[in-house]
C-alpha cells in the first residue's frame, strides 16, 4: 500500500478504515446522497492520507459526475481507462472495499474521522514549516514568522469547517427571521447605552469595522470608554480594549470618574474630600465586577492583536472589542510606504471582525486639514490611508462645537456625525454633551442617572465647586 507523506520518520495521523469506509459508501450509494455530501463539503483526494485511497476516491466521484451508481463493474473500467487499476491493486481490491459491511448512514463518521486527521497532517505540517523559517534566521522580523504560522492556520481552519453558504439556505433563515413578528425579532446588535450612538447606527453589530475619528482632544477615547462601560454595566457584556496611549492605571482612573463625575485631575492626584472617597471607593467596587478587559501595550502588531482576540473569544467569550488608536499599530514587517502598512493594518482588522464575528471599534486620527479649513470633517480626512474609509462599516466624525471661545469649558456640545454606513443613511447628525472634566458622554439611558447610581453622581455641583479644577 503506498502511504501519503510521513514526517520526522513517522507517519501522519490517518485513519486507513474510515478512508476505506467511505469509498465503500460512495459504492453503494445507489442515489448520489454520500457523493452530494462529499462535493458539498468540498473533499478532495488530498484528505485521504493513502495515494491508493485517493486514486479511488477520484475516480468514484468522476463515475458520480456523469450521473451513474458506481458498482465495481463501472469503477474498476474508469480506473482501467486512467491507467490507475494496477496501480491500486488491480480489480481483486476493488471487490474488497465493495465487500466491506456498510450502509450510507456510515458515511458522515467516516467523513468527520477523515476531516480531523487531515486537519492534524496540516497543522503538523505548518508547524515543521515554521521551524524551518525560524532556524532559516533571515534577515527579516521575527514576530513574521507569527503572522506566518497565525494565516496559515486561519486558513486551515476555514479550509476544514463545514459550511453550507448556499443561497437556498441564507434566504430561508432571512424569510424566516423577517416573518417573525416585531416583539419577537432578537436584535443582533450590542446597544452601546449610549443615546447619541444608538440613534445614528443603532448600537454595535456583529462583523462590522467601525471607526471613530477626530482631531486629538475631541473625545475619542472618551466615547470608546463610554460606550465599554455603559454595555459592561446595562448588558453585561464581556469587553476587550486595547489601549496604545493610557496605562491600564489611567483607564480605570477614567472609569471612576465616569462613574462619580468627578474632575479627572482630581482623583490623578488623590484630592478628594471624604464625602468624595466615599463615591471613589464604591465606583471601584463597581467596576472591580465588570467583564472588561484591557490590553496596554505600545508595540503590538495587528497580527499580534488577532492572536489575543481570538483567544480573549474561546476564553472569556468577548463580544466586543475596541481599539484606541489605528494609527499606533506597529507593522509586522515593512511594506513600503506607510499608507501602505496602514492598508493592512486595517483590511486585517476587517477579516478579524468577521473572523470572530464580534463588532471592532477602532478610533483613527484626522488630517490636519479639518482644521486649516475650519469646516466639519469628512471620511476622506481620514489620516495615512484611504483604505480605512474603504474597509470600515461605519464611520463616526467628531466635530467640537463651541470650544475656541478661549473659555474653558467643563462640558460642551460634539457634533457627532455618521460619515458613512454600508447599511443605513447618510449622513446623519447627532449632538452629544461631552463631560470633558469627567471624560464621559452623557446620555439620558446612562447608568450615571440611574436610581441606584445616584449617590456617585456629582452632577448636581456647579464646576464653581471646584476650586483647584483643571481642564483635561
Amino acid at each position: 500500500m503506498t502511504k501519503g507523506i510521513s514526517l520526522f520518520g513517522q507517519d501522519m495521523p490517518h485513519n486507513q478504515d474510515a478512508e476505506e469506509g467511505l469509498l465503500a459508501c460512495l459504492m453503494i450509494d445507489d442515489d448520489g446522497t454520500v457523493a452530494n455530501m462529499c462535493m458539498s463539503r468540498k473533499i478532495t483526494p488530498e484528505y485521504f492520507y493513502s495515494q491508493k485511497n485517493r486514486i479511488v476516491y477520484m475516480a468514484i466521484m468522476e463515475v458520480a459526475s456523469e450521473g451513474k451508481p458506481c458498482d465495481c463493474v463501472l469503477l474498476s473500467d474508469k480506473l482501467q481507462k486512467k491507467n490507475e487499476l494496477e496501480a491500486i491493486g488491480g480489480m481483486a481490491e476493488v471487490f474488497r472495499i465493495s465487500q466491506r459491511v456498510e450502509t450510507s448512514a456510515s458515511a458522515g463518521h467516516f467523513l468527520k474521522i477523515i476531516k480531523d486527521k487531515y486537519f492534524l497532517r496540516n497543522l503538523i505540517t505548518i508547524c515543521a514549516e515554521t521551524i524551518d523559517k525560524a532556524q532559516l534566521e533571515k534577515d527579516e522580523d521575527p514576530r513574521s514568522h507569527l503572522e506566518y504560522i497565525q494565516e496559515r492556520c486561519m486558513g486551515l481552519d476555514v479550509e476544514t469547517t463545514d459550511i453550507n453558504n448556499s443561497i437556498e439556505r441564507i434566504a430561508s433563515e432571512v424569510e424566516a427571521e423577517i416573518e417573525l413578528p416585531p416583539d419577537k425579532r432578537q436584535s443582533k446588535a450590542i446597544k452601546t447605552g449610549l443615546d447619541v450612538l444608538d440613534n445614528l447606527i443603532d448600537g454595535y453589530y456583529p462583523q462590522r469595522m467601525i471607526t471613530i475619528a477626530g482631531r486629538p482632544a475631541t473625545g475619542k477615547t472618551s466615547i470608546l470608554l463610554s460606550s465599554i462601560l455603559e454595555m459592561a454595566i446595562n448588558y453585561a457584556t464581556p469587553c476587550l480594549f486595547f489601549s496604545f496611549e493610557m496605562s491600564e492605571q489611567e483607564i480605570a482612573k477614567r472609569f471612576v470618574g465616569m462613574l462619580t463625575n468627578l474632575p479627572l485631575p482630581r482623583i490623578m492626584d488623590n484630592r478628594l474630600s471624604t464625602q468624595e472617597r466615599i463615591a471613589v471607593q464604591k465606583a471601584f467596587a463597581v467596576i472591580k465586577s465588570l467583564p472588561i478587559f484591557v490590553v496596554e501595550t505600545s508595540d503590538m502588531t495587528v497580527e499580534g492583536i488577532a492572536l489575543k482576540v481570538r483567544h480573549m473569544k474561546k476564553r472569556h467569550n468577548i463580544q466586543f472589542v475596541g481599539i484606541d488608536y489605528l494609527q499606533l499599530i506597529s507593522a509586522t514587517q515593512s511594506k513600503g510606504t506607510r499608507e501602505s502598512e496602514i492598508a493592512h493594518i486595517s483590511r486585517s482588522i476587517k477579516k478579524m471582525a468577521k473572523s470572530n464575528n464580534l463588532p471592532i471599534v477602532m478610533l483613527a486620527q484626522l488630517n490636519r486639514s479639518v482644521e486649516y479649513e475650519n469646516r466639519k470633517p469628512r471620511p476622506s480626512d481620514l489620516r495615512d490611508s484611504g483604505s480605512i474609509e474603504q474597509d470600515s462599516d461605519q464611520i463616526i466624525l467628531l466635530n467640537p462645537m463651541g470650544v475656541d471661545d478661549g473659555i474653558p469649558k467643563p462640558k460642551y456640545d460634539i457634533e457627532v456625525i455618521k460619515g458613512k454606513d454600508r447599511h443605513g443613511a447618510c449622513p446623519l447628525t447627532q449632538i452629544a454633551q461631552f463631560n470633558k472634566q469627567a471624560t464621559r458622554y452623557e446620555s439620558s439611558k446612562s447608568v450615571y442617572f440611574k436610581a441606584g447610581a445616584r449617590e456617585l453622581d456629582f452632577s448636581h455641583k456647579s464646576p464653581n465647586d471646584y476650586d483647584d479644577r483643571q481642564p483635561f
